[in-house]
């Protein structure tokens, strides 16, 4: 999970660098992020985002944004493990 927060902290510096006024916590990362840091598909991600289950808001122009404390917070749920295609689910 140290990835996971590494990469949201630079984000979160990337944005402010560019000036575009998003204010994004620090550590929001995208859903390919997330999906590829933890070994995850983005149609799982979404799914378990339009179920309820990872929250996230839509950030114009750029997509949904989950913060790693969710990510993290799912992942250590007890209902959590691999599937047989290697990915989590809840």
């Amino acid at each position: 999970m140290a990835d996971v927060q590494n990469l949201a902290q630079q984000r979160a510096m990337a944005a402010a660098a560019a000036g575009d006024g998003t204010p994004l916590p620090a550590d929001a990362l995208s859903v390919q992020d997330v999906g590829r840091l933890c070994g995850v598909t983005k149609g799982r991600l979404y799914l378990w985002i339009r179920q309820g289950l990872l929250p996230a808001w839509l950030v114009p122009g750029s997509g949904q944004r989950v913060r790693v404390a969710d990510v993290v917070a799912l992942a250590s749920r007890d209902s959590v493990g691999p599937t047989p295609g290697g990915e989590s689910s809840p």
